[in-house]
């Protein structure tokens, strides 16, 4: 006569199983919007940083045009024909 295999489940033991189961699933997308979280606030702060510094050395983009539309308006170029 073959082997047989006899399998006995508990079903706390499967219930405990799956629930540790769904408990690091919901742990793992905890991680991951925590990662999300921190990369859009890395690249948020990047381009806030290259757009709206005040640096005298470099300045940001909308500081640029910003000086740049108040020269403008300083010249007065309306007054030369």
């Amino acid at each position: 006569m073959g082997q047989e295999k006899i399998v006995i489940t508990n079903r706390r033991n499967q219930k405990s199983f799956l629930k540790g189961t769904l408990l690091g699933q919901k742990g793992q997308l905890a991680v991951e919007y925590v990662l999300m979280v921190v990369a859009a606030v890395t690249v948020a702060t990047l381009i806030v940083t290259a757009l709206v510094s005040r640096s005298t050395d470099e300045p940001g983009l909308v500081i640029q045009v910003w000086q740049n539309i108040v020269n403008a308006i300083g010249n007065d170029n309306a007054a030369e024909p």
